[in-house]
């Protein structure tokens, strides 16, 4: 284990709270740190720890597309379809932010992991809806690969 991290965990509480609520585990899973998450769940940090919009480190690591982090979480048990509520009243799952940003390798990782296919946010658009308005012609055919519903309507 890197010395500092040995510090780190030796003197700061691993489900230390900054002000938006995020903890050590959300921090590292949003910049791809696999060391430093998998070090952080060995020594028990919460995979389903929430900031202060909801978010957990699958939400992080899901959105910036890091697929080794994402496979940790989901090892030590993280919460494969939970949302989060942006300001704006939205409310995604991992598998909406992977589709919103054209992860493929991150959205197939999470559907073969048990992700619910056709969950809906807040205005009823599943991931689909979200590849289709990208235009993400090979995020689209990787939902179609995992039988996505193809007339589901919004609200």
């Amino acid at each position: 284990m890197h010395k500092q991290m040995r510090y780190t965990m030796i003197f700061v509480k691993i489900s230390f709270l900054t002000q938006d609520k995020f903890t050590p585990l959300h921090k590292a899973a949003e910049f791809g740190h696999g060391e430093v998450v998998e070090s952080l769940l060995k020594a028990g940090a919460s995979t389903n720890a929430k900031d202060s919009f909801s978010r957990t480190p699958l939400h992080f690591a899901s959105e910036n597309g890091h697929t080794k982090v994402i496979e940790l979480l989901l090892m030590y048990g993280a919460s494969i379809d939970s949302y989060y509520n942006l300001i704006f009243h939205l409310i995604w799952t991992p598998l909406h932010l992977a589709a919103l940003n054209g992860y493929e390798r991150v959205a197939e990782l999470l559907l073969k992991s048990g992700a619910f296919i056709d969950i809906e946010d807040n205005d009823g658009r599943t991931p689909l809806h979200t590849a289709a308005v990208n235009g993400n012609t090979g995020l689209l055919a990787c939902l179609l690969k995992f039988d996505a519903v193809v007339d589901s309507m919004d609200n």
